[in-house]
Order: C-alpha cells, then structure tokens, then sequence
C-alpha cells in the first residue's frame, strides 16, 4: 500500500492512495467471507461453502465491488490512524483505476482542521488581565428587589368585592374576533392574569381595570405588527371578556418570622446577607463568563487559520437548529416563526454568517491552545462529566448517540481548561 498525499486550499487535502495485488488478494478473500456469511448455498452451511462455489452464486461483479469497497474503508482508515490524520468530514472517494487481483487506485478528498498561526495568548491574556477585569458590587437596591421578588412569591389571594385595580389577580374567559369572524383557538377559559404585568396583548389588561367580578366588557385593540402571537399580529381585535373572578394580593410581613419560614434563616439580617451574596456570586460569573469572552475573542481574531466553507455551513446549521430548538420550546412551529418574522431559512443563515465564523474561530483556537499546552482530559474526568451531563438530559437520554456526547463531553472539559490557563494567566 503506498499514498501521495495533496494539500489543497481551504483545510482540504487529497489522499492519492494506491493497493497492490498483494493488498488487494486479502481484501477480496474479505469481500468473500462477507457474502458467505449470509449466502444460501444448497448442501452447505452459511459460511462454510467453498470459495469458488461463492464466488460462481454471487457473481463476480460482486464481489468486486465489495472488494473495492472492503479495500477503501481498511486502507483510507489505517493511513489516517498511522499518520495521524484528523478529519472533520466525510471523504469524497473517487476510485481512479481498479485492475481485479492487480490494482486499486482511489483518491479521498476530505477536510481536515485548518492551520492555525495562534496569537499570542499568553502575552493577550496577561495584557487583557490588567485592563479588563471589573470588580463587582451588590448594591441595597438590589438586596430589596430580590426580597421584594420572595415576598410576592409567597404571596397569598383574597377575593375582593370592588372595581380592580392594578396588581390584582383577574381570572378571565375571553373571545377574539376579527372581522367579525371568529379567531380559532385563540379563546381562553378560567385564564389568570396580574392586571398591570403586561403579558397579554398591548392594552388589553388596561381595558380591565375599574371592572367587578361578573362584569363583561367588548372592546377592540390594534396589535402590533411584531407581536409574538401571528393569529393576531397586525389585526384589528374584538375582545369580548368576562371578569369570572377578582383577588387582590396579601403580602407577608417582611420580618424575622417570615426569615424563618423560608429557609434555615434564624433573622431577617441573615437571609438579606445570604441573598446579596448568591447576588454577588451571579455577578462574579456573568463577569467571568464576560471576561472569558472577550479574551478568546481577541486570542480568535488575533490568530490565522483558513477557515473553510462546510465548517461554516455546518455551524450555520448548528445554529438554526438551536434556535427552531428554542422556538419549539416556546410552543411555536419553526415554519409558523419564519412566516411571522418574514424570513426563510437561507435569510437567516445570512444573518447569522458572521456570528457562525466567530464560533467556528473560537472552536477552533480553543483546540489548538489545547494542543499547545499539552492539555489532558483523564478517564475519571471524563466519565464524571458524562454522567453530569446524563443527569441534566433526564428523559432525554434513550436516542441519545454516545459518539456524539463522548466528543461534547470532551469539548466542554477541554474549553473550560483552557479558560482557566487564560485566567491565570491573566492574573
């Protein structure tokens, strides 16, 4: 076996890759013992007909094209591993000669991990150290906000026998209409709403207030072109609501007792002084992720590589996978989302370009920093994070391709020890 290999522009290489008869003998008795497995030869066992007897059943055309193919899988695999070969693709092969019991000739195009000229990060992350870590603060406001937050969650309902008022809850049953036509599945039953949250249609809780238990009241709204809700988007809408009932919200005393019953809390002061610290810890990670960011970026732009266009379509469909992800999550159809938004799939890919070679940039220096500091992930680590990450997956686990979460696992260990060199060296 012998091969030539080709270095082409834009992380491709052509592998030229010749077997001889003596290679191509082993790879035929193989493509054989292939068929003869499953053959159904009369008088014989499966797998135990004699060879030419296999041979006159199957066809020799056959049994070359298994040969070539059994010969291009066993070669093409054992050149990378020898040579160290990493792809990110799979080969285009091109057989070039076939010669049966003679030659195989073929060439396997494939896209390897681009060349990459790194900056110099230690010297970027030392610089970025000195003028770009913030430190952070709690101020009280925020301590009252998030007690305020608590406060309302344990916030009990009592009905009420008045005209509502912000703040109150509203349980409503409600029609649209447009156009005097009735719009389909868009009624709600026994809905509760906080009148003042703004989280229905613009106007609409205003429209509610100063209403009693019982009262109805029709109404029409212009909604705004870009509102979440494409059934209404744009339209003019008759509102017809019935206020089924009306509570106004009880608030705990803010005091010790109130520190006490929701967690192990003997006062007031110390639950404040436990809420600015998980405060403080969020703002210290936001800035740490932030920091992070900025730092790889700069390494990222800084460095040189010749980033190829499938790794960027593949990133392109990474990243319009995550968002139909998130829609969906939303309780949304992808296709309905488009049409809201008035885009296609390939307008997004255009928006979405330069953010897809930023990712793919970054993807690839934090790999090469890796490399260049003789970066490892041990067995232990890795099988603590996989079993983390399972945990987190829940239910989601049963289709789930282990290759693949093998190589995120490892992705994910592998950034954040790359993180942690940059921050000291920062420091």
């Amino acid at each position: 076996m012998d091969f030539k290999l080709e270095k082409l522009p834009k992380s491709k290489i052509n592998l030229i890759i010749t077997l001889d008869a003596g290679d191509l003998k082993k790879y035929a008795d193989q493509a054989v013992l292939n068929f003869s497995e499953h053959a159904k030869i009369k008088g014989f066992r499966a797998g135990k007909a004699p060879k030419h007897l296999i041979v006159e059943h199957i066809g020799q055309n056959r049994i070359n094209d298994e040969t070539v193919n059994v010969a291009i899988e066993d070669s093409y695999s054992k050149i990378l591993l020898e040579n160290d070969i990493e792809v990110i693709s799979r080969p285009k092969i091109e057989v070039v000669k076939f010669i049966p019991n003679k030659e195989l000739e073929y060439k396997a195009e494939i896209l390897v991990s681009p060349e990459i000229k790194l900056a110099d990060y230690r010297e970027i992350a030392k610089k970025s150290g000195q003028t770009e870590k913030q430190e952070v603060k709690v101020d009280k406001k925020e301590v009252k906000d998030a007690l305020n937050w608590i406060l309302n969650s344990r916030a009990k309902y009592i009905k009420i026998d008045r005209p509502s008022q912000k703040g109150d809850l509203a349980v409503v049953s409600y029609e649209l209409r447009n156009n005097g036509v009735k719009i389909e599945g868009a009624d709600q039953k026994q809905h509760p709403i906080i009148l003042g949250e703004g989280k229905l249609a613009p106007g609409f809780e205003d429209q509610l207030i100063g209403l009693k238990t019982g009262e109805e009241k029709e109404f029409s709204l212009d909604i705004p072109q870009d509102f979440i809700n494409h059934q209404i988007a744009g339209k003019k809408i008759d509102f017809k609501v019935n206020i089924d009932d009306l509570m106004q919200k009880d608030l705990p005393k803010l005091d010790d007792e109130f520190a006490k019953s929701i967690g192990h809390f003997e006062n007031l002061e110390l639950l404040e002084k436990s809420i600015e610290e998980g405060i403080l810890n969020e703002k210290n990670q936001a800035e740490k992720d932030k920091f992070r960011i900025a730092l790889i970026l700069k390494v990222a732009s800084q460095s040189e590589m010749d980033i190829s266009e499938e790794l960027i379509e593949s990133e392109l469909e990474k990243m319009i996978y995550e968002l139909e992800h998130d829609i969906k999550h939303r309780g949304m159809e992808f296709d309905k989302y488009l049409e809201h938004i008035k885009k296609t799939r390939d307008d997004l890919k255009k928006e979405f370009r330069d953010k897809a070679i930023e990712r793919v940039r970054i993807a690839l220096v934090m790999r090469e920093i890796g490399k260049s500091e003789n970066i490892e992930i041990s067995d232990e680590e890795l099988a603590e994070k996989m079993k983390e990450v399972l945990t987190k997956l829940g239910d989601q686990t049963q289709n789930i391709d282990h290759d693949r979460l093998h190589g995120y696992t490892e992705n994910i260990i592998m950034n954040e020890k790359v993180f942690e060199l940059l921050e000291k060296l920062a420091k």
